[in-house]
């Protein structure tokens, strides 16, 4: 029999950092703890000329880690030890291996060697919250970066300054690709004050940084509070671009530039052409709408077919969309995780840690054909691993539980669910026996009690919900008739 106790025996709930490996599935879906990083960024790229991959992680507490694919850890740097708000990865010196870029909100660019050392950083007073290295310029890598200071900066490869532009809000986005259909990669730069009003999206030759054409991106919502007594102006301008995605949509040779909504349009994503125009937007169907979700965009090459899609990231959902933005499938795993990024060379996807403080980076090998289940079976590694063993034991000691003889029974509870019976059943009830409390789907007060304490109306007896036109003998012919010998009722 189950109770809800008063007090019981403490019950320790420990968290140990361990080092896990494999998941679900070994040879679909693999996972490794980082030892408490929770990993909020991933980049694949390669340590050495003609080796294997890697796999550059930025975590929560400003750490930058390197593993290869099986979760070996390679080198790791703390890099100001404050959040990491993007991570790039590129060979900036033309030596075969790839260096790492770290934009931290201390307001440092960190640029480390393969090997984790740092090579140099590029500081500014507010934050550089975006960086993004664009190759084959004409003069060589140049790397992008910008963020609250309102300005875009293109450094070279020693991180010396090129050129800088200024705007009048704050840098959110840049990204690269071959907008223009030319072979030439341009630069994308969406800069945002966060309202319907104030969205530009960009495109910048990556080392002059002049500008090709400079467009406003129109991003409304509906405001939930129109209409109501409790109207907010602003409760309509909750919009973000939560991501930033070149491909090529239609076939033509061009990339087109993908941005998502926010979540109050289920994180369906908008792709403009080369010259700015709105070309498309994703289908929506199935996606259920969930308060502060992020739709975060990867593109993925499909080992076997070649085929292109879209991976969207949106809390626990990864949505799969063809190029047009129609979605194929929906997966639905336990853990909504914080970044994903597609290795081509292997056809592997890696997931980032989970949001709600895991410490696991996952590997979902795409040319597996189960690969689908095999997500949303995720198991976690790592911290969660323990929590939910930890959760198992707790439910079973508090199962377990005797009420000391020297503890009263416990008082009676009544939870209000507002359920139907049915509901309340499923729900609270199937296989389950409580002494002390009831669940209900409504509870009238109706009983009598002294009220001469209240002041008018409230000291009357009588109740509004009930007219009271009937004589005495209809109303005593009709407790009668509904059993009024056995219990009391209102009439």
């Amino acid at each position: 029999m189950k109770t809800f106790p008063q007090s019981c025996s403490a019950l320790f709930f420990f968290l140990v950092l361990t080092q896990s490996a494999a998941t679900t599935d070994a040879a679909t879906l693999e996972g490794f703890s980082t030892g408490g990083h929770t990993v909020y960024h991933l980049r694949c790229g390669r340590a050495e000329p003609n080796g294997k991959r890697v796999l550059m992680a930025a975590a929560l507490d400003g750490a930058v880690l390197c593993y290869t694919p099986s979760g070996d850890l390679l080198w790791k740097n703390d890099a100001g030890g404050a959040l990491p708000l993007d991570l790039a990865a590129a060979d900036l010196d033309a030596d075969g291996r790839d260096e790492t870029m770290v934009a931290s909100a201390d307001g440092g660019l960190y640029v480390l060697d393969h090997g984790g050392k740092l090579k140099w950083q590029f500081r500014r007073e507010p934050p550089l919250i975006q960086v993004c290295p664009v190759t084959n310029t004409g003069r060589g890598t140049v790397i992008l970066t910008g963020g609250i200071e309102k300005k875009l900066y293109a450094l070279s490869a020693d991180g010396e300054v090129i050129n800088s532009v200024e705007f009048p809000y704050p840098v959110r986005h840049i990204r690269a690709g071959n907008f223009l259909g030319d072979g030439k990669k341009y630069a994308a730069v969406l800069t945002a004050k966060n309202d319907t009003s104030r969205f530009f999206l960009q495109l910048f030759d990556p080392a002059s940084l002049k500008p090709v054409w400079e467009k406003p991106v129109g991003l409304a919502t509906t405001n939930p509070t129109e209409g109501t007594r409790f109207f907010v102006p602003w409760a309509g301008y909750r919009v973000a671009v939560f991501s930033v995605l070149p491909l090529d949509v239609n076939g033509d040779g061009s990339d087109e530039i993908l941005l998502t909504d926010h979540f109050e349009k289920k994180g369906v994503f908008y792709a403009y052409n080369g010259r700015g125009e709105k070309v498309l937007t994703s289908s929506d169907r199935g996606i259920r709408g969930r308060p502060y979700r992020m739709n975060l965009l990867t593109r993925v090459t499909m080992p076997g077919s070649g085929d292109e899609r879209v991976f969207g990231l949106f809390g626990n959902q990864l949505i799969v969309y063809d190029p047009a933005g129609k979605i194929e499938r929906i997966l639905d795993a336990s853990y909504s995780l914080a970044c994903a990024e597609f290795d081509p060379e292997t056809g592997t996807l890696f997931l980032g840690s989970s949001i709600s403080g895991g410490d696991g980076v996952y590997a979902l090998h795409l040319d597996r054909p189960d690969w689908p289940s095999a997500f949303e079976n995720l198991k976690p590694v790592g911290r969660l691993a323990q929590v939910e063993k930890n959760q198992a034991i707790l439910a079973e000691q508090v199962k377990r539980f005797q009420r000391p003889t020297y503890q009263r029974p416990p008082k009676p509870v009544t939870v209000i669910t507002g359920k139907s019976a049915e509901e309340l059943r499923e729900q609270f009830l199937e296989g389950e026996h409580y002494e002390n409390v009831q669940f209900v789907q409504f509870n009238l007060f109706t009983e009598k009690y002294d009220r001469s304490f209240l002041a008018a109306p409230w000291d009357t007896t009588r109740e509004t919900r009930h007219k009271y036109t009937r004589q005495l003998h209809k109303s005593i012919d009709v407790i009668l008739t509904k059993g009024g010998e056995t219990r009391c009722f209102p009439v």
